[in-house]
């Protein structure tokens, strides 16, 4: 779960984000957050490999412990916060800003009731919010195989 939440997220939505973008300027941007996604998994890697992990359900919650708190862990949080919310706003895919937005309210509701439990609680909701992440596939791929409607 850790691998997939701190190691593959950050590379994974800039990254899918970029394959839909047809915008030059708005693929330079994603490549720049795509770049700051891998140096944000990069360290997260490092850190499962090299950290005494523990998981254990507090208040019906499950909680991490992923190392002592760094501030390099702080500013790696705030970078990969940066990657996973700015990705889905620079797009120009239709609808990706309701995503953005999602990441940021999810973000902002866990951090204020559930701060203990961030990794879970955020994912979990991440993991919901997911699911509009089809609906705009699909309304993409509507937009793009429906024929033009011209009139005679």
């Amino acid at each position: 779960f850790l691998v997939f939440a701190l190691v593959i997220w950050p590379l994974w939505i800039p990254f899918s984000i970029l394959l839909l973008e047809k915008v030059i300027v708005k693929k330079r941007i994603l490549l720049l957050l795509l770049s700051t996604g891998i140096l944000v998994s990069v360290y997260f890697g490092f850190r499962l490999i090299t950290q005494s992990i523990h998981a254990g359900v507090v208040e019906y919650h499950i909680s991490y412990y992923t190392g002592p708190r760094t501030r390099a862990l702080d500013i790696a949080g705030i970078f990969y916060f940066i990657t996973t919310f700015i990705s889905p706003l620079v797009s120009s895919v239709k609808k990706m800003g309701y995503f953005a937005a999602s990441i940021a309210l999810t973000y902002l509701i866990t951090g204020l009731f559930y701060q203990h439990f961030m990794i879970s609680v955020w994912c979990f909701f991440e993991a919901v919010t997911c699911s509009a992440v089809f609906f705009i596939i699909l309304d993409l791929h509507k937009s793009l195989t429906s024929p033009d409607l011209v009139e005679a």
